[in-house]
């Protein structure tokens, strides 16, 4: 079968995966966006162009260009309508996963505010926008905001908005499910499915904002692989071939998973973390697992988030031994408002045997020690 993975760029390890791939029974192009050349730095053949050829395959889009291409070229690829909505509309994940547990999503700022009184908290999303672009999370400490955290997210007018295609983007409000976060990534394939990876995320709130200090991958558990195919049951058709990539959080009471993202893709701002392990994408296609339940050191990313605006007048971080990437140097300007893998700081790739203590995660925070508030 000759499929098309449109989103190159954002995969490492092109030649393990079309191995792998052909081994599966499938013939493997790629492909990407003309404004993704400069960032490829190699030899190996990919397409650029703004639309794939008949003749090259299904397209299974990996990033969320190419699930608005698909979106716009449903005939082109093999994902259910009902995935591609959802991979735009969290109320309509929410709908479509209903049987299941999923967030509470309030009718009225009245209701929203009400329950907050009452001692929870909320979620204010963009109905349709990606990772934490214009999430606020709101409890009764900054109630006083939260008409006017709606107001900036419904004027998000960003890059990330042209590329998802979303002529408009409304504010829903949800409750805030209180537990253990998540993120998976899942392929399935006429019928059959596999857990590519499930990374387990340790968030903090900065300015308002859930924000992944650590993503560390964890083994897949048989509850976990539940949930999620469950899910994809829902959502996908059984000749459809696609990714999934899930957000999900594991309640405080540890009974449910609840499902609060997803997207026809595989997820975003890993490739450090995969490139130094193992190539989960070429194990889609093997069914091979990325990690042994009885493994003692899990692979990690440490994300160095800031948690001031200005520029960066020291960028000797302390890192942590490991793998060290560092995006903001001296002179940088940087964002304390770290809602994408785009605002950090630093990362370090590294195994580590338990979850980080709250000090070592205050110590991933980069404040007036290194940054010049502006």
């Amino acid at each position: 079968m000759k499929i098309v993975l449109a989103g190159a760029v954002s995969l490492f390890g092109h030649e393990e995966i079309m191995r792998q791939a052909l081994l599966s029974g499938f013939e493997i192009k790629f492909y990407d966006a003309p404004f993704m050349k400069k960032y490829w730095h190699s030899d190996f053949p990919v397409v650029f162009a703004d639309a794939v050829d008949e003749n090259d395959g299904v397209v299974v889009p990996l990033t969320e260009y190419w699930i608005s291409w698909c979106i716009e070229n449903q005939e082109r690829c093999r994902i259910s309508r009902k995935a591609l909505e959802a991979s735009r509309s969290k109320s309509k994940l929410y709908s479509f996963l209903g049987k299941f547990r999923v967030p509470e999503l309030f009718a009225s700022v009245e209701e929203a505010r009400a329950y907050v009184h009452n001692g929870g908290s909320v979620v204010i999303k963009p109905e349709g926008l990606l990772s934490s672009y214009g999430v606020e999370i709101v409890d009764q400490k900054n109630i006083s905001m939260m008409e006017e955290f709606i107001r900036q997210t419904q004027s998000i007018r960003n890059k990330v908005v042209r590329i998802m295609n979303i002529p408009a983007c409304p504010a829903i409000i949800t409750e805030k499910i209180h537990g253990v976060e998540y993120s998976a990534d899942c392929f399935v394939n006429a019928g059959n499915f596999f857990v590519v990876r499930v990374c387990r995320k340790k968030t903090v709130i900065i300015n308002n904002k859930p924000c992944a200090l650590v993503v560390q991958v964890v083994p897949s558990s048989k509850k976990i692989c539940k949930c999620l195919e469950n899910w994809c049951n829902e959502l996908f058709e059984k000749d459809d071939i696609s990714f999934a990539q899930f957000d999900f959080i594991q309640d405080s009471s540890e009974k449910d998973f609840v499902p609060i993202d997803f997207a026809s893709r595989i997820g975003g701002g890993m490739k450090e973390l995969f490139s130094e392990f193992e190539n989960v994408y070429a194990n889609a296609f093997s069914h091979k697992e990325i990690i042994s339940p009885d493994s003692k050191n899990f692979p990690a990313m440490v994300n160095y988030l800031p948690v001031v605006n200005g520029y960066v007048m020291n960028d000797n971080y302390n890192l942590l031994e490991g793998k060290q990437f560092v995006f903001k140097n001296k002179g940088d300007f940087v964002n304390k408002n770290p809602g994408s893998v785009m605002s950090r700081v630093a990362c370090v790739i590294l195994r580590h045997p338990e979850e980080f203590t709250d000090e070592e995660m205050e110590s991933f925070l980069i404040g007036e020690e290194f940054i010049a508030e502006k």
